[in-house]
């Protein structure tokens, strides 16, 4: 006998049935009836436990009409011609990294000085910087630079990979883009190291406050296998931790925790007028003549 429960949810249900036009309305009366039917004569669960039955299957196929359409609305996406036409691929792609037109990524010229090339033997998007003399193209020096695969494969993964909210792993896009898995692993490492943050500005400011120390990890490689407690150190890694009170965090490798290792860190990352917390360490007491320490 089938126990409906609290298992499934109708008013969910009915919503995306109707997302469908299956005049669900009357299939939410009926869930009622079958939950109000517990408790009843035996006669009366059968028969609800039979129509719960049915309402169940039909949910199913709801909720899988459901999750075909949101797969189609992410296919669909993928039905633009910049993933399927290199022409439009390149076009788009050029609209963005030239906004103003062609810019030689090799001496930075623009204008009249660069040149379309359009004869039959040059590949389409090929352009001549005058001044310099170098040929090139709106891949060149992007993530996208000496590589076999089409630009329309390149920006369906970029696209699968921005518009993902929890990410999207190598081998869904291995199989979502019909390319090898080595493809795929070589195109999100380059992706994922162009939406790096570089060049980071220096963290905190003026009432901003920077709590700062470090820490030692694992081992170095040639280091004993027995070290006694407080004399070991010198044979670990140590890590040094930023931290920004409702901000960001930034970790370095250093080499050592001397005054010369440490302090040209923090004068690199923190601005001057920051309120720096630290411990007591003697590394640290020299802060006071560069940032505000306490």
């Amino acid at each position: 006998m089938v126990d409906f429960g609290d298992r499934i949810d109708p008013h969910d249900n009915v919503a995306r049935a109707a997302r469908f036009g299956l005049g669900f309305g009357r299939v939410l009366a009926f869930v009622r009836r079958c939950r109000g039917a517990r408790g009843r004569s035996a006669g009366a669960k059968e028969t609800a436990a039979l129509a719960a039955a049915d309402i169940i299957t039909l949910i199913k196929r709801v909720n899988m009409l459901y999750s075909q359409q949101k797969g189609r609305c992410v296919m669909s996406n993928l039905q633009n011609p910049i993933f399927t036409d290199e022409q439009k691929a390149r076009e788009w792609l050029e609209a963005r990294v030239w906004p103003q037109g062609p810019v030689c990524p090799h001496c930075g010229s623009t204008g009249g000085d660069v040149t379309k090339l359009e004869g039959s033997k040059h590949r389409p998007g090929v352009y001549q910087c005058n001044q310099c003399r170098e040929q090139f193209t709106v891949t060149v020096k992007t993530v996208f630079e000496r590589s076999h695969i089409p630009l329309t494969k390149w920006l369906a993964a970029l696209f699968l990979l921005t518009a993902s909210k929890k990410g999207v792993s190598a081998h869904q896009i291995h199989r979502s883009l019909g390319i090898s898995y080595k493809s795929a692993w070589f195109m999100m490492h380059r992706l994922r190291e162009a939406l790096r943050q570089g060049g980071l500005a220096p963290m905190g400011g003026a009432g901003k406050v920077v709590e700062v120390d470090e820490t030692v990890i694992g081992k170095l490689e040639g280091a004993p296998h027995r070290t006694y407690q407080g004399y070991g150190q010198q044979w670990r890694n140590t890590v040094m931790a930023l931290v920004e009170r409702g901000g960001s965090v930034r970790t370095f490798h250093v080499e050592g925790t001397s005054l010369g290792q440490v302090l040209p860190v923090i004068r690199a990352n923190i601005q001057a007028e920051t309120y720096v917390i630290t411990d007591e360490a003697s590394w640290y007491r020299s802060l006071e003549r560069d940032i505000r320490s306490t």
